[in-house]
């Protein structure tokens, strides 16, 4: 999956379960001035490939030995729970809580306060604070150098990545991003962290000497997706080791509909937004490759470095997508042994989080239903938890939560779309976009009435 140079990418094969089809579809390689790359390096040369541990990357939950920490945006507390999903403890962070990062070797948890501007650190073992540390507007991602001597905050309002001496608390240094950050991961070799955005790129921040900030441009290009001037967003990203790294993101294209043949959102033969996967090397040279997923906004992911397996949750289509020899294997390969499975039980998921714990297992935070699914690691069953935690929402509240993000036939017949699609965090997209050959500014949905619709 990270072809040579110049080398199209070309999975056809679709996935089908239960009514949800995945499919790993092939783009265009990168234009000539940035061509795609693998890494030429002769068997008895290759570097060490450095592990990627949990804290190198931010999240929703953390897995440990005795059981997982979770951090839920709804409600905005912090749960412990034990191997079985049971909750031990919950400690109050605060509506609308942004990531997490775990150091097990202090047993620590630090927690990003999006709307206190904080960031609490956070004893495991009772789920007590211990220290409060101050941040620039809206602390979100958040992650661990290497030795664990940091910690790295990304702040969406303030737009700066903040590194904090993980036990004093004291700013080491901090770099300007661009607008809107969110999830970071670092490298395992402590070089250089990648930020994802609100935009069509991400942000690249040096870890060394004065921190320069180079953007990587997301690359758009596509045979199966709609034409037009396209825009990026980023959802996720991970490290591989120290020289790969994957983000996901979705590819929009606000002049496609246009095309659509009723009032129902996004009904053309090719929906305006498609959901990718950016296959990035840094070293020796750099070079990405992009390929098409249909798991609606694939807000998580998580490499198993020893099975060679990458999982990819979309949390608007309940879905996990499977990738096994990822690294090892042909892109046909791949594609061969490519699976895809729904991540529901009972009701509606919502997987905003997954995590991998000592036994092999996955376990997938489920946002909507505010529950631990556990997927053994044959991945033949799904076990799921009690509720952790109540919402903070009223019932109707919650109803319509769920209608906004999760795919729906009343939103988009073809389950393409999500209003979350467009409205990230429920806000305004900053696009225009031409509904039935009219331009329209996607505007707030805060406060709209039920059967308004279409809002324009």
């Amino acid at each position: 999956m990270f072809p040579e140079p110049q080398r199209e990418v070309g999975v056809h094969r679709a996935m089908r379960s239960t009514a949800i089809v995945i499919a790993l579809v092939g783009c265009s390689p990168p234009p000539a001035t940035a061509p795609v790359a693998r890494p030429q390096v002769a068997a008895a040369a290759a570097p060490e490939l450095l592990p990627t541990p949990a804290y190198l990357t931010s999240g929703r939950i953390v897995a440990t030995d005795s059981g997982a920490i979770i951090i839920d945006a709804d409600s905005g507390t912090l749960v412990k729970t034990d191997r079985d999903g049971a909750p031990l403890a919950r400690l109050a962070i605060g509506r609308d809580a942004g990531m997490l990062a775990h150091d097990p070797s202090r047993s620590i948890v630090y927690v990003a306060d999006r709307a206190g501007d904080r960031v609490l650190v956070v004893g495991v073992a009772e789920l007590r604070v211990v220290r409060i540390w101050k941040t620039p507007a809206e602390p979100f991602g958040i992650a661990l150098s290497p030795d664990r001597a940091t910690v790295l905050v990304t702040t969406v309002a303030d737009r700066t990545l903040v590194a904090y001496d993980a036990t004093a608390g004291i700013e080491k240094w901090r770099a300007r991003l661009s607008a809107e950050p969110r999830a970071i991961a670092v490298s395992p070799d402590g070089t250089r962290a990648l930020i994802t955005l609100n935009a069509g790129s991400l942000d690249e921040v040096a870890l060394e000497g004065a921190h320069p900030v180079t953007p990587i441009v997301l690359d758009l290009a596509c045979d199966e997706c709609a034409t037009g001037p396209a825009f990026a967003r980023g959802s996720s990203v991970v490290f591989l080791d120290q020289h790969r790294a994957i983000a996901s993101f979705q590819r929009a294209v606000p002049e496609a509909l246009e095309l659509i043949h009723s009032t129902v959102y996004g009904g053309g033969t090719l929906p305006p937004v498609t959901q990718h996967l950016s296959f990035l090397s840094f070293t020796p040279t750099r070079g990405q490759t992009v390929a098409q997923i249909v798991a609606n906004q694939p807000r998580s992911i998580l490499w198993d470095r020893g099975r060679d397996t990458l999982h990819v949750a979309g949390l608007a289509s309940d879905t996990m997508l499977r990738l096994a020899g990822l690294t090892r294997g042909s892109t046909d390969e791949v594609d061969e042994a490519a699976a895809a499975f729904a991540l529901r039980v009972g009701e509606r998921c919502g997987p905003d989080g997954l995590a991998q714990a000592p036994d092999g297992s996955m376990l997938v935070w489920c946002s909507f239903s505010r529950r631990v699914l556990r997927v053994p690691a044959k991945q033949d069953s799904l076990h799921e938890s009690s509720m952790l935690v109540a919402s903070a929402l009223s019932t109707e509240q919650h109803a319509g939560y769920v209608l906004f993000h999760g795919v729906n036939p009343r939103i988009n017949r073809d389950g393409a779309l999500a209003c979350s699609t467009c409205h990230t965090d429920g806000r305004a997209d900053g696009l225009s976009w031409k509904i039935q050959a009219q331009t329209r500014q996607t505007p707030s949905l805060a406060g709209r009435i039920i059967g308004t619709h279409p809002y324009k």
